[in-house]
């Protein structure tokens, strides 16, 4: 608003002002420039926050660490990664296995919190800098739901994950999670990921994808675009 140089009337009724606006506004000596030419100020003075959290959630077992594990591996330049640890371990447990007997990840137990530095850079144009993510990896078990709405907050891009070849039963699982962002955080941005692709183009037909998408669109109306 501090770049409106030609308007000439606010009306600020039922905003929620903090100070020195408004005391500035309350005095009803106040000229709508000075308002301006404040807000200005305090835009010259601001400087970029380049860090936010990143809440990926989901059921049990769906491939929320692996996705994590591949986002890690994005970025250029000054890309850096911060490895989570697994709750157990940060509790004390230095000497639990994170490996099952396959030598797979064992399904995270809790919450692991770790730091992803981004920075894309294109051939040809600045780069914005680096965006570094705070990453919450949340353990899908149930006895775990109850707590995690405590976690959630603005300021926050939610991955919800949900397993493709699950079908109508997956899609259905994402509900609370949306529900829960919504009633703690409203007004995030949301992302809904869909994973195992792969085993879903071996052993299910294209189309089945496709109605998949629209089953999501059916039943979460509120989604603005979707993508393969």
């Amino acid at each position: 608003m501090g770049l409106l140089s030609r308007l000439w009337n606010l009306n600020t009724r039922g905003c929620r002002l903090q100070e020195p606006l408004k005391s500035m506004i309350d005095s009803k000596k106040y000229k709508t420039m000075d308002v301006i030419g404040y807000l200005k100020s305090v835009l010259e003075d601001a400087r970029p926050y380049a860090r936010m959290k990143l809440m990926i959630v989901g059921v049990q077992g769906i491939g929320k660490t692996s996705l994590l594990d591949q986002l890690r591996q994005e970025g250029f330049g000054s890309y850096k990664k911060k490895p989570a640890e697994h709750w157990a371990k940060r509790m004390g447990n230095k000497n639990i296995n994170v490996k099952t007997a396959r030598g797979t990840n064992m399904s995270t137990v809790g919450v692991d919190i770790g730091d992803w530095v981004y920075e894309k850079k294109i051939r040809g144009q600045s780069s914005y800098g680096p965006v570094v993510f705070r990453t919450w990896d949340f353990g899908g078990q149930r006895e775990y739901y109850a707590t995690h709405q405590y976690f959630l907050s603005k300021r926050s891009l939610y991955l919800v994950v949900w397993r493709i070849p699950d079908g109508q039963k997956g899609i259905n699982e994402i509900l609370q999670w949306l529900v829960n962002i919504q009633a703690r955080a409203p007004n995030s941005p949301v992302l809904i990921v869909g994973t195992h692709y792969d085993v879903m183009s071996e052993y299910k037909p294209a189309a089945n994808s496709e109605d998949l998408q629209q089953l999501i669109r059916d039943k979460y109306d509120f989604i603005i675009n979707m993508t393969i």
